[in-house]
């Protein structure tokens, strides 16, 4: 992401678990860029409309035309879709 200051627009307010079923362990999403990675490498089919959106607002960030709770909220409908679990965290410093 070519941003001023990326974590300033990048990291969700508050991060993200996933759980992929069948998979002992869970995922935490916390930024755009660990969003946009999750998505091409854990998705069995990019065809989704909520894959798609997610997508589109990763790149949106990069353009100054959304924010990181866009993206969080379009990551969030896209692994429900998915029939992945999902909870928010709020991580302390």
């Amino acid at each position: 992401m070519n941003l001023a200051n990326p974590s300033e627009h990048t990291h969700f307010g508050m991060s993200v678990t996933v759980v992929i079923p069948g998979r002992p362990w869970f995922h935490l999403i916390s930024s755009v860029e660990e969003a946009d990675r999750f998505l091409f490498e854990n998705w069995g089919s990019y065809d989704s409309e909520q894959w798609m959106e997610a997508m589109d607002q990763c790149a949106k960030v990069t353009a100054g035309n959304a924010n990181a709770e866009d993206v969080r909220t379009a990551f969030i409908a896209a692994m429900d879709n998915a029939g992945m679990e999902t909870t928010s965290v709020t991580l302390l410093p």
